[in-house]
């Protein structure tokens, strides 16, 4: 009950209680005052009339007494007069009864009065003859008690009707301040952040205000804090400090991930320069030279690059390394061109020799081969002078399919709905109990081996048939979900992406009005998107978040953790979890600033209520570091492999 309302019922019963009391007092006081007029009148009366009686019955003449009486009580105030011999005997009498208009019968019943009867002695010089006795008429007290009585109630009742109008008015302007923090405090429980910006005059209430006001603020500090902690451990894990690209360990982590995302028929390019002699050019100049030219080459892979390059990063203290997925064979040599002549022109700012080397390589070129075919490549320029770049392939394109086969394997996927989808559980890492299944589609062709969606949803795109391929599989999973024995009654976590379908408002809306159908089960649902593809997309990536959660089903972010910007990622999306990527699970375990990064991460992510998964996880020692880090659940094939349930 609100406390408005409480307020209200309270007032209710004070008036109810009043007006029963000042009811009861005015009824009462009334009657005694009509009483008493009653009385009076019928004295007075009484009184008025000893004298001609007295003279009429002085000469035995009943008749003139009667028309006394008579005169008198035509008047209409007097019920009934008597004149009473001394003997007791009546002489004369004339009575009336009038009646009561406008009173009800149950008030007449309820308030019956007895008019007090008026009497005086009748005498004949010292002769005494009888009494006159006079009862007053009630009807017309009964009319005034009555009149009393319903004004009193109307009265009490627009007085009442006022003072609810008043108090629900002044409630209303008392209980703003607490209507205001209820509102901040679910603003909170939203992750936002924002004080109560009206003070109030009461000055409880303004105290209340204050404290809450400070409470936001000190909230909002510890998350700000831990947000600039946890990206300052990520710079100062993964940036390098010189040039401020990625550093040789983020590169590391980041490249076989990277050139997963090559589609199946495209080529990609690694651009690198190496400066030949740096050293002893520090030991010449000093460090300040050496770290000028380095930024210099820096700014140009960046100018030339664009935010089209994936991955821009320091290979080693000599080597600056960049690749692009988006050019063609006639366009790689132009960028080598046009970075070439930079450094040219940059030539007097370079006292050293340094070489440009292009790779091209094909979707499932290993890193390992790729660095080597780049160091290859490097000093072969080195070798010619640097006067033009060097090109080498790094293709390793064996037993890949041709464009048209993709095509084909693909149709025929999408028609048949001959997917694959296996399920990997997500276990807590207190108590080893299921968090939930995460499902991952595969494609096969004929036959052959299965092919991971990591492989085929990129020659989807490039075909044209993403949105159909995701169509597909979103089918086969509404119809099988509820038949696939090891998911029943168990959550489920799907990978969804915002580069199909979804990478538009209508494809949002359209895919959250077919989640109907599984609607009875979206309490255990969930979808996951990848980090990268929410920071290209943001505005579509907060549209799908708030679909999903207004629709009741689960939200959360996959391969967390590389973005410079995750803390403030989550702040915004509020995800019910994120999913650390295994190559930080991999790496914590050798580098300290990387496990200091995941535990500011971490207690981002906890002050905000969403839970932590590490993934890839392989080792107990992996576990046993994770205990230490207050992570909620874990990963990987050391939990179990996937398994096939449709």
């Amino acid at each position: 009950m609100s406390l408005r309302l409480k307020f209200l019922i309270g007032l209710t019963l004070l008036f109810t209680l009043l007006m029963v009391g000042l009811f009861v007092e005015r009824v009462h006081s009334t009657r005694q005052y009509v009483e008493a007029q009653l009385a009076s009148t019928a004295q007075d009366a009484a009184s008025s009339l000893v004298y001609p009686i007295s003279r009429a019955l002085g000469k035995d003449d009943v008749i003139l007494a009667e028309i006394a009486i008579k005169s008198l009580l035509d008047r209409g105030y007097y019920q009934r007069i008597e004149i009473v011999a001394l003997s007791g005997k009546t002489m004369a009498k004339m009575e009336q009864s009038k009646r009561i208009d406008g009173v009800p019968a149950w008030f007449l019943a309820w308030q019956h009065l007895e008019p007090a009867p008026g009497s005086a002695l009748i005498s004949d010089g010292w002769r005494q003859l009888g009494r006159v006795v006079v009862i007053s008429e009630p009807a017309l007290a009964y009319k005034q008690l009555w009149d009393v009585l319903t004004h009193t109630l109307a009265l009490l009742l627009i007085a009442y009707v006022i003072s609810l109008v008043v108090m629900n008015f002044l409630v209303r302007i008392l209980l703003q301040p607490l209507t205001a923090i209820e509102k901040s405090a679910n603003e909170v429980q939203e992750r936002e952040f924002n004080p109560i910006n009206v003070i109030p005059s009461t000055r409880e209430f303004r105290r209340v205000v204050q404290a809450f006001n400070l409470m936001i603020e000190r909230v909002r500090q510890f998350l700000t804090l831990e947000q600039q902690r946890a990206e300052e451990y990520r710079h100062q894990a993964f940036t390098d400090a010189t040039t401020g690209l990625d550093n040789r360990r983020n590169l590391d982590l980041r490249l076989d991930g990277v050139l997963k995302k090559l589609p199946h028929d495209s080529i990609g390019a690694a651009f690198a320069i190496q400066l030949e002699d740096l050293s002893q050019l520090n030991n010449r100049e000093g460090y300040q030279k050496g770290d000028a030219i380095l930024k210099n080459i820096a700014n140009i892979l960046l100018d030339k690059m664009g935010k089209q390059s994936p991955l821009i990063a320091r290979l080693n203290g000599t080597t600056l390394f960049a690749l692009r997925f988006d050019l063609s064979s006639e366009q790689i040599d132009q960028m080598g061109d046009q970075i070439l002549a930079s450094l040219k022109i940059m030539r007097s700012d370079i006292p050293v020799q340094y070489g440009l080397a292009i790779v091209d390589f094909a979707n499932g070129t290993l890193k390992s081969k790729l660095l080597s075919s780049t160091d290859l490549a490097l000093q072969q320029a080195l070798f010619n002078g640097g006067a033009s770049f060097q090109r080498l392939s790094a293709n390793e394109s064996s037993n890949q399919l041709g464009s048209q086969q993709w095509r084909e394997v693909l149709q025929a996927a999408i028609q048949g709905k001959t997917w694959g989808i296996q399920a990997q559980v997500v276990q807590t890492i207190a108590n080893k109990a299921p968090l939930h299944q995460e499902l991952t589609a595969r494609l096969r062709n004929q036959d052959g081996p299965w092919i991971s969606a990591g492989l085929f949803m990129p020659m989807a795109a490039r075909h044209g048939l993403l949105q159909a391929a995701e169509q597909s599989l979103f089918d086969l999973a509404i119809d099988k979900l509820e038949n696939a024995a090891v998911l029943q009654g168990q959550s489920i976590a799907l990978n969804v992406g915002l580069l199909g379908a979804l990478g538009s408002v209508a494809g949002q809306d359209e895919f959250v009005a077919r989640l109907t159908k599984l609607k009875k089960h979206a309490a255990r649902i969930a979808f996951e998107v990848p980090e990268h593809q929410l920071l290209a997309m943001p505005e579509l990536a907060l549209r799908f978040a708030r679909l999903l959660r207004d629709a009741g089903f689960g939200f959360g972010i996959d391969q967390f953790g590389f973005s410079a910007s995750a803390a403030t990622l989550i702040r915004e999306l509020k995800p019910q979890y994120v999913k650390i990527d295994r190559r930080l699970i991999i790496d914590m375990v050798e580098h300290k600033d990387t496990r200091e990064m995941i535990i500011s991460l971490i207690q981002v992510a906890e002050s905000l209520n969403i839970t932590t998964i590490a993934q890839g996880i392989e080792t107990e020692s992996q576990i046993a570091l994770l205990n230490t880090m207050k992570i909620s659940a874990m990963q990987g094939y050391y939990l179990g492999r996937p398994s096939e349930v449709i």
